[in-house]
C-alpha cells in the first residue's frame, strides 16, 4: 500500500510539472512488476490520453478490460479515447 501512496505522489508532482513522461515511466515500470494492477494501469490510460497518444492508450485499455470488464472507470476512459479519436 505504502509504494502506491509514494506512486500517487510522484505522479501528482509529474503532472504538475507537466513531465508525463517520467509519469508515464513510474507507472510503466509497476506494471512490468505487477501487470495485473488495474489503478496501474488506468493511470497508464489516463497519461496517454493526456499525451494525446490515443492508440496506445487503446491498446491499455483493451488489457484493462480484460483485468475487468464491467469496470465503470474503464468504460468511461474507452469512451474517452474514442471520443478524443474521433475530433
Amino acid at each position: 500500500l505504502y509504494k502506491y501512496d509514494a506512486m500517487e505522489s510522484l505522479l501528482s508532482i509529474f503532472r504538475e510539472m507537466k513531465d508525463l513522461d517520467s509519469a508515464i515511466e513510474i507507472v510503466s515500470e509497476d506494471l512490468s512488476e505487477n501487470p495485473f494492477n488495474l489503478k496501474s494501469r488506468l493511470h497508464l490510460v489516463e497519461l496517454l490520453i493526456e499525451k494525446s497518444e490515443y492508440q496506445k492508450a487503446l491498446d491499455e485499455i483493451k488489457k484493462a478490460e480484460i483485468l475487468s470488464i464491467k469496470n465503470e472507470k474503464v468504460l468511461e476512459a474507452k469512451y474517452r479515447i474514442y471520443k478524443k479519436m474521433s475530433q
